[in-house]
């Protein structure tokens, strides 16, 4: 569940890219596969997460961005939502209903996963094997937004190849993406573009041949993600798709905090576990996938 749930959160900030003065709608949909998933999300206290969410995006060159969600019903981003930055790096989740807000810094969430990696090489010995990158180009994928773009296919796959103490523990990874890009926008005018939330996977080894074979595609406006377990059972479909985009200046007051709001805690922090995005260390006694007020923790849930 949890790789359905970054997958949520991989989407809501791809449409948040930053564009040079643009402004564009987008929608993501989600489709649970996974019989097991589903029932899980059916119990989660963080609601349902795969209804279709549509959003209406402003965005100026540099890293300001502003994302207002007209449609949803989840319990992060329900419809009313703003989330804004200034500067590309604290994101801002509003709620105008309530004026209130909770944060996100997401060199902090990078960081996240640097230090569970750090700590996680400290008792095992790791090595990525069997890495195949492959992209396809599958002709012409129709007019997306007004633009005309090429279809391609992606297929990532490799095994992450653990020793702890005496015992050895493989996990393979599989995503498959369809990737619909067109290259009659110019590329240097997406400073925002983040193949980082797009498309990395946190493996060096990995990421250098995906940013390699997606070098030459052209700006992606629509993406369909197909997420696997370790065993190749497909669980979620993600799909991200920007509906209309127009060329257009916005104001500068639009990225910023307003007043009079109060911050409220991260409802991110306790899905997570371990450190909240400002690096705090919260209650997890009552998260979901705790008994006694001890989080289970399976190595596997970190890739």
């Amino acid at each position: 569940m949890r790789k359905i749930f970054m997958a949520f959160l991989i989407t809501m900030l791809y449409a948040a890219a930053s564009f040079a003065g643009v402004i564009y709608t987008a929608r993501v949909t989600t489709e649970i596969t996974d019989p097991e998933v589903k029932q899980q999300m059916a119990g989660s206290p963080y609601g349902d997460m795969t209804g279709p969410r549509e959003m209406k995006c402003y965005a100026e060159k540099g890293k300001k961005f502003r994302v207002e969600v007209t449609k949803g019903d989840n319990a992060f981003t329900p419809a009313g939502t703003v989330i804004i930055s200034n500067d590309g790096h604290m994101v801002y989740f509003l709620n105008p209903k309530e004026k209130t807000y909770w944060k996100m810094n997401l060199d902090e969430l990078k960081k996240m996963g640097e230090n569970s990696m750090k700590m996680l090489k400290k008792f095992a010995k790791m090595q990525y094997k069997d890495i195949y990158v492959n992209v396809v180009d599958m002709g012409s994928g129709g007019k997306i937004a007004g633009y005309n773009t090429e279809k391609y296919k992606m297929l990532v796959k490799y095994t992450v190849a653990m020793k702890v103490l005496f015992k050895k523990i493989n996990t393979k990874h599989k995503e498959e993406t369809e990737i619909y890009a067109t290259k009659d926008l110019d590329m240097s005018e997406f400073d925002g573009y983040s193949f980082n939330s797009t498309f990395e996977k946190g493996v060096s080894e990995v990421d250098a041949q995906v940013k390699l074979n997606l070098k030459k595609i052209g700006f992606p406006l629509k993406t369909i993600s197909y997420q696997y377990d370790d065993k190749g059972k497909l669980q979620g479909i993600t799909t991200f798709e920007i509906l209309t985009l127009k060329k257009d200046s916005v104001s500068s007051s639009m990225f910023e905090l307003p007043k009079g709001y109060k911050e409220v805690p991260s409802p991110f922090a306790q899905m997570m576990g371990g450190q909240n995005m400002q690096g705090q260390n919260p209650d997890n006694a009552n998260a979901p996938e705790n008994e006694g007020g001890k989080k289970k923790f399976h190595l596997k849930d970190l890739f």
